[in-house]
């Protein structure tokens, strides 16, 4: 049986979706999208770093689902502003960043300082990432930062789980395999887009 694969990822097309039943409201900006996630991503690290984790995991899906949303809504409605993509830019790296440290420190009380290093490196390589990536975009154009898709997924579509691993009370096994991947990542990256 052959899957049709789809062209673009699956949280854009549920963002695309949202944003067609959201566009009438003529009061909504792209910023109060990015506002909302902000606020959604505050309150995520504040509960992960209460190891609060299965209600910080969830905030989490829903402020990086609203990453797409944001963009989509400019894009859709012909509001894009630099402003607004400057937002964008810190508001993801701040979620992505936030919640490794927030993570880490979570943890702190029952698995000691190992879990608050994990998160700190991890969060600083995904920092170096969103660095390097915002780099090349502003260098060379967004279609040099587009990640190849597999099935409608991007490498990144993996923290969509996190809730999952929440609820199963292995988020602490991601937490350290992440102190793994993110350098990793970081290194890939940096190989993967740079340009002689």
């Amino acid at each position: 049986m052959d899957l049709k694969k789809p062209k673009k990822p699956w949280d854009v097309l549920v963002t695309q979706f949202l944003v067609e039943k959201i566009a009438h409201f003529k009061f909504i900006r792209p910023n109060h999208i990015t506002f909302i996630r902000l606020i959604l991503a505050l309150s995520c690290i504040f509960m992960l770093s209460r190891a609060e984790f299965v209600c910080g995991s969830f905030l989490f899906v829903m402020a990086n689902l609203m990453d797409h949303l944001d963009g989509e809504f400019a894009r859709f409605t012909e509001t894009k502003s630099e402003f607004g993509h400057w937002f964008d830019l810190v508001t993801d790296g701040f979620t992505i960043t936030g919640f490794f440290i927030a993570l880490g420190i979570g943890f702190h009380e029952t698995h000691g300082i190992f879990p608050v290093i994990s998160g700190f490196i991890s969060g600083i390589a995904i920092s170096l990432i969103f660095l390097i990536r915002s780099k090349i975009e502003q260098a060379q154009g967004k279609k040099e930062v587009k990640q190849k898709l597999f099935y409608g997924f991007e490498s990144e579509d993996i923290l969509y789980l996190v809730p999952l691993l929440a609820l199963t009370d292995t988020l602490i096994y991601f937490l350290y395999l992440s102190l793994i991947g993110s350098p990793i990542g970081a290194v890939i990256t940096y190989i993967i887009y740079r340009k002689p």
